[in-house]
């Protein structure tokens, strides 16, 4: 846990911001944090129930609160982080049957996907989809 002058921050900075160090100018800053915040869930670095607020986090980060804000918001739009007492956000706790709703849902929607999909495919574009999945067969043999 990090400590600014507004508070704790429950994130490991130095993991945060080396994820930040893109110097690609091009991805605006807020996908930029959105993404290493929802990765830091992901992979537990910020753990189910803990708080984050962009008053602590703009700071340390030493960014403004808008690009903190958006990234916060979009996060809580998509259900990994959950308003609690009108003033910060928390990790939001997912169950076993969250997941098991989730997966389901991916099921079906992928399912769909593809069978939208098929009707519209080229040789071309079959060839490229070919090629993506020797490449992930190489890298998954790569480890």
């Amino acid at each position: 846990m990090v400590v600014s002058s507004e508070g704790a921050v429950p994130l490991d900075l130095q993991w945060l911001k080396a994820r930040l160090g893109n110097d690609d100018s091009r991805v605006p800053l807020r996908l930029k944090i959105y993404d290493a915040l929802r990765l830091a869930v992901m992979e537990g670095v910020l753990q189910p129930g803990e708080e984050i607020t962009e008053g602590q986090l703009a700071p340390a980060l030493g960014v403004s609160r808008t690009p903190v804000r958006e990234a916060l918001q979009r996060l809580e739009t998509e259900g990994w982080l959950k308003r609690v007492g009108g003033k910060g956000l928390t990790v939001t706790r997912v169950s076993q049957k969250d997941v098991r709703d989730l997966y389901l849902m991916r099921s079906v929607l992928e399912g769909l996907a593809v069978t939208l999909a098929l009707p519209n495919l080229t040789d071309d574009a079959l060839k490229r989809l070919k090629w993506i999945v020797d490449e992930m067969e190489l890298h998954t043999a790569r480890n």
